[in-house]
């Protein structure tokens, strides 16, 4: 009876031993997988932001662009066109690559004459752009101007000098877009819609529009736009937009123009121009000439190549598996750019840190 007793407990105490061991093993492999949680938690960060405001691919300098044997020479009948025209591109003050002059440079190389700064949601860098208009004024027609760029549509604001952006609502109503572009129009400037081959491209998954209550074209010439792009060298859709252009041609109160979107030289192909004939080589005499919709469009569907050739920024190699990192993460949550979830994509790295975590347990407790 005794030594039955006596097993019994032992049997107790060994049983306890065994679960408070299993239980601290238990709370050790939590503990340990909380914070393999934190640390990927903060790789992901880390990694996300190195893809937004890591270092360039290449180191962009002033005088890249000094040999102007190398620029492009755009192919135009000069007795008829006097301004060839850009009327969307970004700088460093948003998601672009380069300063408000180095913008100006690029453009000389690639053909231009004229551009309009519409960084997205922003002018902060209202005061360089208007500094450097004067400063470059013989030689290139620099505008002032903004993207509003929202999730339902992206509009070029061309000829202005500053916006409340902070009041600017991620999906606008039809009638917020009609203020926006009459109130663009008070302050004398003009308007331009974006890409419409990006904005309403349908998603393989869903085929659902990147953009599902974009307004069309016929909405934008009734709420009163003034031009529409034909062409836009970022659109990664289709870089020619022949439905835009046959729109605006057949209609005589909405030019066609082209659109750069330029954030990063080497990205965007060449692939047309936006010509116009301004009484004066200024920016008041383009924008009226956009105001009267007295524009068109040199097309190159071929494309070309960027001419001018940059230095490879080194800290961009170093920081490269980080950044590539970043842009794939980037995607599970803004997938073509809107409020959409890949979840497709989320699933994926979910089982990939999962089988990272159970290898590293499994070699732990063999070894």
């Amino acid at each position: 009876m005794l030594k039955a007793w006596f097993i019994g407990f032992l049997f107790i105490i060994f049983a306890g031993i065994i679960f408070f061991l299993s239980f601290i093993t238990g709370v050790i492999i939590w503990i340990r997988f909380i914070i393999f949680i934190i640390g990927l938690f903060t790789f992901f960060v880390i990694s996300i932001g190195m893809n937004w405001f890591g270092p360039s691919k290449y180191t962009y300098k002033l005088e890249d662009w000094d040999d102007t044997d190398k620029w492009y020479q755009v192919d135009y009948d000069k007795n008829k066109w006097n301004v060839i025209l850009d009327t969307h591109t970004h700088t460093s003050a948003s998601d672009g690559k380069l300063s408000v002059e180095q913008v100006i440079k690029y453009h000389q190389s690639v053909g231009f004459n004229a551009c309009v700064i519409t960084d997205h949601n922003t002018m902060r860098n209202i005061e360089e752009v208007l500094r450097l208009k004067r400063k470059y004024k013989d030689e290139f027609i620099l505008i002032p101007g903004m993207e509003y760029t929202t999730f339902r549509i992206h509009i070029c604001l061309i000829g202005i000098t500053q916006w409340d952006c902070k009041k600017i609502p991620s999906r606008p109503t039809d009638q917020q877009i009609k203020e926006v572009i009459e109130k663009t129009h008070e302050m004398g400037g003009v308007v331009a819609v974006c890409h419409y081959p990006w904005s309403t491209w349908a998603r393989h998954s869903t085929g659902e529009p990147r953009m599902s209550t974009h307004p069309t074209r016929e909405q934008m010439l009734e709420w009163g736009v003034d031009l529409i792009e034909c062409a836009n060298w970022d659109d990664d859709i289709s870089l020619i937009d022949y439905k835009s252009y046959e729109f605006a041609r057949t209609r005589n109160s909405i030019g066609p123009c082209v659109g750069t979107d330029m954030h990063e030289p080497y990205k965007n192909p060449l692939c047309g121009w936006t010509l116009l004939n301004a009484k004066e080589f200024t920016a008041e005499a383009v924008l009226q000439e956009l105001k009267n919709h007295r524009t068109e469009v040199l097309l190159k569907p071929e494309g070309a190549q960027y001419p001018i050739i940059h230095t490879r920024n080194i800290w961009y190699d170093i920081f490269r598996p980080l950044i590539m990192l970043g842009e794939k993460f980037e995607d599970l949550f803004r997938w073509d750019k809107s409020p959409v979830i890949n979840y497709a994509g989320m699933s994926s790295w979910i089982i990939y840190f999962f089988l990272i975590f159970l290898i590293f347990e499994i070699a732990l407790f063999l070894f």
